[in-house]
């Protein structure tokens, strides 16, 4: 081909038929034309798979879930830690694990073979925890230690009778508990959270026992009462037998002879001390002491009454049961006061369990204040006739003689003084006051033995206007 300056060039001409193409090529010198055949596009879409697992870690002894899809497959098939023939989608359990596994999967279809889909799901130990109490059961009031220890945790949690976050292992008081408790810990760690481990410290049984009274008469009876905390159960022995609730009262029954009677009680926590009551017979003479005293109007002496069988007594003074301002009264220890009326008063004591059985004492009150001068009087006779404890029949050997000695510094001449319901020292005494011929003055508890000096002092010593080198005079012949 030609342009208008002469020159040849190449040159195409396409010319488009239905399925076929023409380009014809002008060259110089020559031509050439080329057909091309048209038709759809023949190239296949790619097989692909994929997998994954629910979660991927997870404790010893658990599964997860594995799930997976596939695009063009027809179907698929399972390797590693599961096999065989799968859908081209779906989801299926592991199955408890025990150790860290891969999963593998591949799908084909017309195309081919997908590639390989995989996921690995790793197993960590699991968080183990175990919880003690020693020892398990504690008296009332009493303490228990918790301990504890756990495999691969990093940290524990208290509930029940404790609370707050523990370390993973370790030990620690309940502190004083008085009723039944429950702990309880669990922990965790990479592995999850572990069982609960629960530990319970129980109260050992308390048991009480009372028999009222303890003191019978031949024929008579007590009652016997008892109780019991944290128990299911009580049994008795001695005296009585058998299964008993875990409280009430029972009579004994007529006793004649001294029985003792034992409780223990049992529950969870386990069985008490074993408690005992026993119940004496009356027998014999009540003792009284002492049998004689001598008081100053208002004062007071304690009297002791011994009941056969250890009972308790009741009191009485001159037949009237606890006394009266006029003779005198008495308090249910046995300690009476003198009343306004002087003379004989006959204290009484009586057994609470057997009233035939009595003691008696007899006091003698007086109304004397003193003996100030030699001789009781003026008169110098020596009369007394405020004395109501000494007679004739009394004085003698048997009950009659010296109560105490006390220590002087100097013989004694003069005539001891006796003054009654003396303060001394911000307390009452009847005082006996004596005079040394060392010239000291001394004053003594007239009641207590052995002697009890309540004060003394020296009339010649600086203090009292001596010069300190006196000496005393001897009472006789001086020696060679």
């Amino acid at each position: 081909m030609t342009d208008n300056s002469g020159l040849q060039s190449n040159a195409r001409i396409e010319t488009k038929i239905p399925c076929l193409r023409f380009f014809m090529r002008m060259v110089p010198l020559g031509a050439s034309l080329l057909v091309a055949a048209c038709g759809p596009n023949t190239t296949q879409q790619q097989i692909t798979a994929s997998l994954s697992a629910a979660q991927s870690t997870v404790s010893s002894g658990t599964a997860t879930t594995l799930t997976w899809s596939s695009i063009k497959a027809t179907s698929c098939a399972a390797s590693g830690g599961w096999s065989g023939a799968l859908a081209t989608s779906g989801s299926q359990s592991t199955g408890a694990l025990s150790t860290t596994t891969d999963f593998s999967l591949t799908c084909t279809g017309a195309s081919g073979t997908s590639n390989v889909a995989s996921t690995t799901v790793t197993v960590v130990a699991p968080v183990t925890v175990t919880l003690s109490a020693n020892p398990t059961s504690v008296p009332s009031g009493g303490a228990s230690t918790l301990t504890w220890n756990s495999a691969n945790a990093t940290s524990c949690t208290a509930s029940g009778g404790w609370s707050g976050t523990q370390s993973p292992n370790g030990t620690q008081s309940t502190g004083a508990i008085t009723m039944p408790s429950s702990y309880s810990l669990t922990c965790n760690g990479a592995g999850g959270v572990s069982g609960v481990a629960t530990a319970v410290v129980n109260i050992v049984p308390e048991a009480t026992l009372v028999a009222n009274p303890t003191v019978v008469a031949p024929g008579g009876a007590s009652t016997l009462t008892w109780s019991s905390t944290n128990a299911a159960s009580c049994t008795a022995s001695g005296g009585w037998t058998g299964a008993l609730a875990t409280s009430g009262s029972q009579s004994t029954g007529a006793l004649t002879a001294t029985a003792s009677y034992s409780l223990t009680c049992a529950g969870v926590g386990g069985t008490s001390n074993a408690i005992t009551q026993t119940v004496l017979i009356s027998n014999g003479a009540l003792a009284l002491t002492p049998t004689h005293a001598a008081l100053a109007i208002s004062q007071s002496q304690q009297f002791a009454a011994t009941v056969p069988g250890g009972g308790t007594a009741s009191w009485a003074v001159d037949g009237v049961a606890g006394g009266n301002g006029t003779v005198g009264t008495i308090t249910t220890g046995g300690r009476y006061t003198a009343g306004t009326a002087v003379g004989l008063h006959t204290i009484i004591a009586t057994s609470q369990a057997n009233s035939s059985q009595t003691g008696t004492a007899v006091v003698a009150v007086t109304d004397l204040t003193g003996v100030y001068t030699y001789h009781n009087d003026l008169a110098r006779d020596g009369t007394n006739d405020q004395e109501y404890a000494l007679t004739t029949s009394n004085v003698n050997t048997a009950s009659f003689g010296k109560l105490f000695a006390c220590t002087v510094d100097g013989a004694l001449y003069g005539q001891p003084l006796w003054v009654a319901n003396l303060t001394v020292n911000g307390a009452q005494h009847n005082v006996v006051f004596v005079a040394t011929q060392h010239d000291s003055l001394y004053a003594f508890d007239a009641d207590t033995s052995p002697c009890v000096t309540l004060w003394a002092v020296s009339l010649i010593d600086i203090t009292h206007g001596g010069l300190g080198v006196e000496t005393t005079v001897p009472s006789g012949p001086a020696a060679p």
